[in-house]
């Protein structure tokens, strides 16, 4: 986690209860996501592309970042209102 902190300039908590990015995703979710299932932490959504077992083998994180209303794009239906996602 420390070094997708760094890498991505992103701030996700890192506590005992886990090490991992898949850590992490399951310990607020409490169970073990599905491949395509949505998980969201503050500015941050997390997808979970495959997993391997238990293991989440591809997550794509996208960080959602606020945006004066007046610009949205309507069209972009995939983005939270009032936000832009920025895939990482």
């Amino acid at each position: 986690l420390e070094l997708i902190n760094e890498e991505l300039k992103i701030a996700i908590p890192v506590l005992e209860d886990y090490q991992t990015l898949g850590g992490f995703i399951m310990y607020h979710l409490q169970k073990i996501p599905e491949p395509g299932e949505l998980f969201s932490y503050q500015n941050l959504e997390f997808q979970i592309l495959s997993t391997d077992g238990p293991r989440l083998d591809q997550v794509l994180i996208s960080i959602l970042v606020a945006e004066d209303s007046s610009s949205l794009d309507t069209e972009d239906s995939s983005a939270l209102p009032g936000y832009e996602r920025h895939s990482v």
